[in-house]
């Protein structure tokens, strides 16, 4: 069975509750960014982003996720933007298939880009 996506991916900066780091995902080595991915068949954008993050993370439950902004990725698919927030302490069981680690960055870090997000850094640096 193959899987129709959609030139649209979703993306989410999940922030410990004082916004001082954002949960950062390694795809592979020395490729960074934020947990997420493409909507698939007749899925809202709401639901392939809790979907990414049960996938990716293995979070359970519905996060409460607010969509702040979408970008245009250099590969030409939107991507639509979200926050939220997970406390450090949750349980986070990533899949190997999915992504090779996960990390608390500290958001100084973020800003300075000493850990480099790419065009993500424009959902974490979202204020509204």
């Amino acid at each position: 069975m193959s899987r129709k996506l959609y030139p649209v991916s979703c993306k989410a900066a999940l922030f410990n509750p004082d916004h001082t780091k954002v949960l950062v995902v390694e795809y592979n080595p020395g490729n960074f960014g934020l947990p997420g991915g493409h909507i698939e068949g007749c899925e809202s954008p709401d639901e392939a982003m809790q979907r990414e993050l049960r996938e990716e993370l293995g979070l359970e439950g519905e996060l409460q996720l607010k969509r702040v902004t979408f970008l245009r990725h250099p590969d030409g698919k939107i991507v639509l933007g979200y926050t939220g927030i997970v406390d450090e302490n949750a349980t986070i069981t990533i899949d190997p298939v999915e992504v090779s680690a996960y990390y608390w960055a500290d958001m100084k870090a973020i800003e300075s880009k000493r850990i480099d997000i790419g065009i993500y850094i424009e959902i974490v640096l979202r204020t509204d």
